[in-house]
């Protein structure tokens, strides 16, 4: 007889494996002579679940250069198969798309879940519990990449489908999903949904995710109405013991945070903690990100004076008869420009595109991105005074712009100027033309106006990334995207957020050689020499380095680009009001390192004795904010090195470099 391969004694000796807790080493080359023997049986339905196995271990142990090899092994033996239209073709679709948002590999990850979803879609009889949860993975993938709108909606449709079940038998639901949980060894992810929970749980974990997507578009109200629902669910069924009301309650902590309330944030923050404490130990990740957060109510408790009040929860104006645009009108000095546009588009947009032009309403793209206080969410009345008014962006690709993108923006400069007790529109010398703020662009030129590239770089075009300052980067990732169909323009956009690795980390090394040869070295000696404006200079660059190293250590992919500079502290204040972003006490210190070089004395009053004591302050909080950046890089495995001396630490963070291209590199 030739040689068998025997699945379920595979699965088998892998679930002793993981009980006994072998090394990671030692399932690996399990799982590679598993596969071998695999292949040499032919057994090719074995393979893929040794492949499955294999992306659910890598993803677990955060080996993604193994996946970035088994993955599309995986996916290609699948098709060969002829899996489509069955669940195991989406099982491993779904286990592709979690490696790959594991390893960072947004698009990939968010190409496999809508291809997921698409076959899920065509199955004879899809479990319905299991496309929700479809539907949230798709919005973790696009959370990822800051696109909350299209999180919000698949977050929604996720919860009518597990609401659409309510009342009914769920019994045969939870057995199927149990079952299925226990067989999932085919997509490598048996351990993940093994608890089989309630249908109650899936609905309030879904109020919990909506409420965190709400939270980050900084819809506050709507976002505690969800975060609330779910500890209902979860409290009124019993449902306390299980790991997901933690969630719900640091959930509800980061809310009331947002919304002042910060005395019952440290509260449910400590209640989250206990659990958590209790479920996975003080030493878990989970455990240490709550911590964090907690720490940071308790802070702003301490620092408030009193119980804080959401501006919704103070005494407003009436209404004008209950009508919203009449409200508005009556309190439109407090308008932000992204809300009048999206207010403007509903109004008369939508119109326009629905009567104008139907027959291409699902290839045209809406929004307001690119340069502007308003794109970045921190104008003011004192914005207002230029290129600030009614308006939207339209986007086409260049073959519909050829086709009627004219046509389009004369129907768009007949809509009504003045909107909401604003407009026409100032504008600035540089707003006209190709550089205007709204109106109807082709893709490709409305990027180059913003970067000089019609698409983001390619991932191994280092030169050009690096020619892109991250000021020009943050234009052309703000603002919000109201509507697009066919999403072409969503993806030229998140190019750009999609810095390669290998370039953030040699642009961290890069700002701690500033940060090093700025603060540490030259601010003292500078001041020996009595050169008080050379030490303003030296305090500047180090501010605007570090300010720029905050952004690229939390990640350009979640936290964005550092902006054009007088919204330099606006973009650190935002933040560092995030929860679950590291280095956030910094942008404070950079602060006070501010404040204490402007009691720096000016003109003849200033001597070596005079400079002393504000110079003594200002190293003290430059030494402190270098060891805090030290620890996080030290927190992140880039280095292993214990120097506080930043200049130190560069050789340690370009060894993770895998590229050898020499502009990568220091000399």
């Amino acid at each position: 007889m030739g040689k068998i391969f025997d699945v379920d004694e595979f699965l088998g000796n892998l679930d002793g494996k993981f009980m006994q807790k072998a090394s990671t080493s030692e399932i690996a080359s399990y799982l590679d002579d598993s596969l071998e023997r695999a292949r040499s049986a032919g057994e090719r339905g074995g393979e893929l679940t040794v492949l499955n196995e294999m992306i659910g271990f890598n993803r677990s142990r955060a080996l993604h250069d193994r996946n970035a090899e088994v993955i599309p092994a995986a996916l290609k033996l699948a098709d060969s198969l002829d899996l489509a239209g069955t669940p195991a073709w989406v099982a491993t679709l779904i286990n592709a798309a979690t490696g790959y948002r594991a390893a960072g590999d947004l698009p990939h990850a968010e190409a496999m879940y809508v291809k997921a979803l698409a076959a899920n879609d065509k199955l004879d009889d899809p479990n319905v519990r299991e496309t929700a949860a479809l539907h949230n993975n798709l919005s973790m993938a696009y959370s990822d990449i800051r696109e909350f709108s299209k999180a919000e909606t698949q977050l929604k449709h996720a919860l009518d489908l597990l609401e659409s079940l309510q009342g009914h038998d769920d019994s045969a639901t939870a057995s199927t999903a149990r079952d299925e949980a226990g067989t999932a060894h085919l997509v490598g992810q048996a351990k993940d949904a093994a608890d089989g929970d309630s249908l109650d749980v899936d609905i309030a974990s879904t109020h919990t995710n909506l409420a965190l997507v709400l939270l980050a578009q900084h819809r506050l109200d709507e976002a505690q109405a969800h975060s609330s629902k779910a500890l209902i669910i979860y409290e009124g069924n019993g449902l306390t013991d299980r790991a997901h009301y933690a969630s719900a309650l640091a959930c509800q902590g980061q809310v009331l945070f947002g919304l002042g309330h910060y005395r019952k944030s440290v509260e449910h923050f400590e209640h989250a903690l206990e659990l958590i404490e209790e479920r996975f130990g003080k030493s878990s990740d989970y455990y240490n990100i709550t911590e964090a957060n907690y720490l940071q109510a308790r802070s702003a408790l301490a620092d408030s004076s009193g119980e804080q009040q959401h501006p919704s929860a103070r005494e407003r104006p009436a209404s004008v008869d209950g009508d919203p645009i009449a409200h508005a009108q009556q309190e439109h000095r407090h308008v932000k420009g992204l809300d009048l546009s999206r207010a403007y588009w509903e109004e008369f947009g939508k119109t326009l595109i629905h009567d104008r032009f139907s027959q291409y309403q699902s290839r045209i793209a809406v929004g307001l991105v690119g340069h502007g206080s308003q794109c970045l969410g921190f104008d003011d009345e004192l914005s207002q005074d230029h290129d600030f008014g009614p308006g939207f962006c339209i986007w086409l690709t260049d073959s519909d712009f050829a086709m009627f993108g004219q046509a389009l923006q004369k129907e768009y400069d007949r809509l009504p100027r003045s909107f909401m007790g604003f407009g026409p529109a100032p504008t600035s010398v540089r707003a006209h033309g190709a550089d205007r703020r709204f109106g109807v662009f082709s893709i490709g030129n409305f990027f180059e106006g913003i970067t000089g590239l019609q698409e983001a770089p390619g991932q191994q075009e280092y030169p050009l990334w690096l020619s892109l300052d991250e000021a020009t980067l943050a234009a052309a990732t703000s603002g919000e995207i109201f509507a697009d169909p066919e999403g072409t323009f969503s993806r030229t956009r998140q190019g750009f957020t999609f810095m390669p690795d290998d370039v953030r980390l040699s642009l961290i090394s890069k700002r701690l050689g500033m940060m090093s040869q700025s603060g540490q070295y030259n601010i003292e000696r500078m001041a020996l020499r009595n050169d008080w404006p050379s030490v303003w200079l030296s305090t500047c660059e180090f501010v605007r380095a570090c300010s720029s190293l905050i952004f690229l250590v939390n990640n350009p992919i979640s936290a964005g680009y550092l902006p054009y500079y007088k919204w330099n502290f606006a973009a650190l204040r935002r933040l560092s009001s995030r929860m679950g972003m590291v280095l956030r006490d910094v942008p404070g210190q950079l602060e006070e390192l501010i404040a204490a070089s402007s009691a720096i004395p000016r003109g003849p009053e200033r001597d070596g004795a005079s400079m002393g004591r504000p110079i003594e302050r200002m190293t003290v909080i430059i030494d402190s904010i270098c060891r805090r950046v030290a620890d996080e890089l030290r927190r992140q495995g880039l280095t292993d090195s214990t120097e506080d001396f930043l200049e130190w630490q560069r050789p340690y963070i370009e060894a993770h470099i895998r590229s050898k291209e020499a502009c990568l590199h220091s000399l």
